[in-house]
């Protein structure tokens, strides 16, 4: 999912909408067409307020629009509704407008438990990383208490991709218990890659190592060498950062902390870039392109 929007005009709007879905701010019909087609499963309840009724009656001009939300917000679902307001604004061509029926009338037919891995999915792939955690923690506890029923596929890639979600977090143990889970639901031998792969850049025991006696030699051989061709890779990019002048530049910051604003801005700007350079290594643990 893009966050490149068509249109940016900002002269003729007072108060562009906010769309929270996206992180991104609205301010003509045809950038909210295009926020309701790309991120139609995403849209909540809460995206119905008196800030879309406000910004389509008094930035849009668009009272029948207006009217349209507030006589079907009570009515119908936040998916259902968001496609009947993209349709009714009236820019999308014939293709677009089957798309986005066909899409809505999927959706429909999905069980709450289909619409909610749906959701997951998509903050997954949108690096909104708590959210997709918490609807996945939601699916897995109402299969504990037998209010949906997940099969072995459906229950192994929810530990999996909570597993891909812990390992950005540097949560290792967490991110190996959730691997290991999503290997006894899969049995799938990247997952064990996977785990691997973790257990060579976490500084704690991720996983039972008894786990990987079924492994041929060949196989591990070739682990180790992907592993550190990807760990080299890293450390290259590391060492063209020089950051051997920026700890001491960080010490300089830290000395000053509390003293001067300036200087804390900078060093959390700098301690961030550490972070997110370090993420690389675990992200890039990860097989399939999910980040």
């Amino acid at each position: 999912m893009g966050r490149v929007v068509r249109c940016l005009d900002t002269g003729k709007v007072k108060q562009p909408l906010y769309a929270a879905a996206a992180g991104i701010h609205l301010y003509s019909l045809e950038e909210l067409s295009y926020f309701l087609q790309h991120f139609l499963y995403l849209i909540e309840d809460d995206f119905f307020d008196t800030g879309l009724i406000r910004f389509l009656q008094e930035e849009m001009n668009r009272r029948d629009l207006a009217e349209l939300v507030i006589s079907r917000v009570s009515q119908v679902s936040p998916v259902v509704l968001a496609g009947e307001l993209a349709l009714s604004i009236g820019d999308m061509d014939e293709t677009e407008r089957k798309e986005m029926k066909e899409k809505v009338t999927v959706f429909q037919k999905l069980p709450d438990s289909g619409k909610k891995k749906l959701q997951a999915d998509l903050f997954l792939k949108q690096k909104e990383y708590d959210r997709a955690a918490e609807l996945y923690q939601q699916l897995l506890q109402a299969d504990l208490q037998r209010k949906i029923r997940l099969n072995d596929e459906e229950t192994g890639m929810i530990y999996r991709s909570l597993g891909r979600i812990y390992m950005t977090a540097f949560e290792w143990k967490a991110a190996g218990d959730a691997l290991s889970k999503a290997y006894g639901y899969l049995h799938q031998e990247s997952i064990l890659q996977e785990l691997y792969e973790l257990s060579c850049i976490s500084p704690v025991q991720v996983c039972d190592e008894n786990i990987f006696s079924g492994i041929h030699g060949i196989t591990m051989k070739s682990w180790q060498e992907n592993f550190k061709r990807k760990k080299d890779k890293i450390e290259r990019e590391a060492a063209s950062a020089d950051y051997g002048e920026t700890v001491s530049e960080f010490q300089q910051m830290d000395e000053k902390s509390g003293q001067n604003n300036a200087a804390d801005t900078a060093a959390e700007e700098l301690f961030g870039k550490w972070k997110k350079d370090f993420r690389k290594i675990s992200k890039s643990c990860c097989q399939g392109d999910i980040f």
